[in-house]
């Protein structure tokens, strides 16, 4: 749905003459905003709100973006959020990342958490 948005975005934004990146950036903040304000009611919406949030802003088959996608992975583990986690977990295999590229990035945020 997002891509679909983001789609939305670039063509309004050539009728109306305003740079497609301005209103992505604008939509992007709020939605941001958004998905925060769930999380203060600790609820596992957050967290997979934030994952769709990703996968939006970031190509999760960049290497250099994967920090992002591990980080809140690691959050769902440190929280106990055992169905985000698994969700997760189970998109970023269904997008290529390897189990052993998955646990090597949690084995070291462990450990620096140490």
């Amino acid at each position: 749905a997002l891509r679909s948005t983001e789609k939305f975005i670039i063509a309004l934004s050539g009728l109306f003459g305003i740079p497609a990146q301005n209103i992505k950036t604008a939509i992007y903040g709020t939605a941001e905003t958004v998905t925060r304000g769930i999380e203060m009611f600790d609820s596992p919406i957050g967290i997979k709100a934030r994952y769709e949030m990703l996968k939006w802003k970031y190509n999760i088959n960049t290497t250099s973006y994967r920090k992002y996608f591990y980080d809140l992975l690691y959050e769902a583990y440190q929280l106990d959020d055992k169905s985000s986690y698994l969700e997760i977990k189970r998109d970023m295999l269904d997008h290529g990342i390897s189990s052993k590229s998955i646990e090597e990035a949690l084995k070291k945020r462990k450990e620096k958490d140490k």
